[in-house]
């Protein structure tokens, strides 16, 4: 059952739903220093983990039009369908259960493309994005050359007509670092306008992690309410 403890939910978006959106997903895709959430070289799903819902599915908006589309990565009408791609293991893998995320903002041709991942992790469900692999048809070579993909990920509230997701919040897991709260593998990566956490943590790792703190309302942030577009 894809619902979330009302606690933790109303904590949460009481707080977000009064506030500006801030379109952190594609954030995270494009590995923005201004990013709030949490980088990991590996997925928090594996196949005991996963499940799929079919009420992501569809077309869906957010604060100021921007728009998000969800589809099947292998369903008949995907723009996946009867390419041949180069796909990360996890998705070529476990395929059933991978949906492609486009997001958009008002006015935009071009959107951000992600492999998007449900997971049901102690009584909750999670979201799991992982940038897309056709980044090259926009992006000089040379800087793709030099991108590493992660993957970021939260907490997750599925209703009939809308979706409401929040990010874990890496400045708070950066104060559990300095405070000496927390034992998790990781790397804290200098950038030029700041520094950066990537966990290095196996998947079974971000799990305990994540059912340990999955009713910590300081552990996200930054959520947003989506509301389904129908035709």
């Amino acid at each position: 059952m894809l619902l979330l403890a009302d606690t933790i939910i109303q904590r949460i978006f009481t707080k977000v739903i009064m506030k500006r959106e801030i379109n952190l997903m594609i954030i995270a895709v494009l590995m923005t220093l201004a990013s709030c959430s949490i980088k990991s070289l590996h997925p928090i799903y594996d196949e005991e983990s996963l499940i799929s819902n079919e009420n992501v599915i569809g077309k869906w908006i957010g604060y100021e039009g921007s728009t998000y589309t969800i589809e099947p990565v292998f369903g008949v009408n995907s723009k996946l369908f009867g390419k041949s791609k180069n796909l990360p293991p996890s998705v070529d893998n476990l395929g059933k259960q991978c949906y492609l995320l486009e997001i958009k903002a008002k006015n935009d041709t071009i959107g951000a493309n992600v492999y998007m991942h449900l997971a049901s992790i102690g009584d909750k469900v999670f979201w799991d994005v992982f940038p897309a692999n056709d980044y090259d048809d926009y992006i000089h070579e040379f800087l793709v050359g030099n991108l590493l993909p992660v993957h970021t990920f939260g907490i997750l509230e599925i209703r009939n007509d809308s979706l409401m997701a929040a990010p874990f919040n890496s400045d708070w897991l950066e104060d559990l670092f300095d405070k000496n709260q927390i034992r998790i593998p990781h790397e804290k990566v200098t950038m030029p306008s700041g520094s950066v956490i990537v966990l290095t943590a196996s998947t079974r790792e971000l799990q305990k992690f994540i059912v340990k703190y999955q009713n910590e309302p300081k552990a996200f942030e930054g959520g947003m309410v989506l509301s389904r577009i129908r035709d």
